[in-house]
């Protein structure tokens, strides 16, 4: 199990996380749930700590959520009146 003080000796936060992740998808063209798990992998973080840790940032969160709904994995809950 990943502690904080782990990711602060790889002197990871949300940030870089999010900053690390959204490299990996332009790059390669991935999703971002795909680049989460590589960056996982490559950091020896469990998927599972991202949430308790608070590397999940507004931001990725948002992207999470618009990919799953472009995929048909989650359904759209709210849009703004334009």
């Amino acid at each position: 199990m990943t502690t904080r003080e782990d990711l602060e000796a790889m002197f990871l936060n949300s940030e870089k996380f999010f900053k690390e992740v959204d490299e990996i998808v332009w790059k390669n063209d991935a999703s971002y749930m795909e680049s989460i798990m590589l960056v996982c992998d490559e950091k020896g973080i469990d998927p599972e700590d991202l949430v308790r840790l608070k590397l999940i940032s507004p931001i990725l969160k948002v992207k999470l959520q618009e990919e799953a709904v472009a995929n048909g994995q989650l359904k759209q809950t709210s849009t703004l009146p334009l």
